[in-house]
């Protein structure tokens, strides 16, 4: 064989050795890239399932503060109703209490009517009943009038 022939045929064995070598290269890897992949879809399976969760939770949430809008709404008109009514109610006792004061000022400070047997009992003030002249009675006439006249 010739010198031409023996560079031929190691470089037809460097070149296939090279081909191996790339071979095998690129099977490594194809081999490492199957693992990323099936790390990658594995991750995938999680995140989804993550979102079904996160999402699941989301609507959940969504539907309490719903709940809790209305419930806001149902209250703010409640409470304005109430108010509404709370301000008829101070009217209404404004205008009982302006009628009143017009008819105390009416009345004669003098014209106070006298105990009945029945109060005097159920307050306990005996001593009215035993005075025969009716002086105790008109002690605590004039003990009203001056309370009246005092204030």
């Amino acid at each position: 064989m010739n010198d031409y022939e023996i560079q031929a045929n190691m470089a037809e064995e460097v070149v296939e050795d090279e081909v191996d070598l790339l071979c095998v290269q690129i099977l490594r890897r194809l081999s490492q890239l199957k693992q990323r992949k099936a790390a990658d879809v594995a991750l995938k399976t999680i995140c989804d399932a993550t979102i079904a969760e996160l999402q699941q939770r989301s609507r959940e949430v969504k539907a309490r503060a719903f709940k809790r809008e209305q419930a806001r709404d149902v209250y703010t008109e409640t409470i304005a109703e109430t108010e509404v009514a709370m301000q008829k109610v101070m009217a209404t006792a404004d205008v009982v209490a302006e009628v009143l004061q017009a008819d105390v000022a009416q009345d004669d400070p003098n014209d106070i009517p006298e105990a009945t047997e029945a109060e005097i009992l159920t307050r306990g003030d005996s001593a009215q009943l035993t005075d025969s002249d009716g002086s105790a009675a008109n002690k605590a006439k004039a003990k009203r009038r001056k309370k009246r006249a005092k204030s």
